[in-house]
């Protein structure tokens, strides 16, 4: 599954964190990109997520849980085969919801940290 954008953000690129965010907090687009903004992320450029997750998180009103530090997306889906996941590849996010992986560019095999949304 894609997690798509609304139209007025069709020109938004780099912004996978947003989108995956989004859909793991069930939150719409737009919040999430607004409280991505006011943590330091600019309109069509990478963040560095790891570094402002809990400030996104915050500003969101969610309780996150970092429960993956490293390893194969495999493995976490079998210790957390329910839930909604946030997850952090080399230079993309995607979310894993009841096990499935959404958004995912490439393979399950390596994370760098992921974090289960409550």
């Amino acid at each position: 599954m894609e997690i798509t954008r609304p139209e007025e953000y069709e020109k938004e690129y780099n912004d996978c964190a947003v989108r995956a965010l989004s859909l793991a907090a069930n939150i719409e687009y737009a919040k999430v990109h607004s409280a991505f903004q006011l943590a330091g992320r600019k309109d069509k450029h990478k963040v560095r997520c790891d570094k402002i997750i809990s400030k996104v998180a915050n500003l969101l009103g969610i309780n996150i849980k970092l429960i993956k530090r490293s390893g194969s997306a495999a493995k976490l889906i079998k210790q957390y085969p329910k839930g909604r996941i946030f997850v952090l590849k080399s230079k993309h996010a995607f979310t894993i919801i009841d096990g499935v992986a959404h958004d995912l560019q490439g393979d399950l095999s390596r994370i760098k940290r992921a974090w289960l949304i409550q």
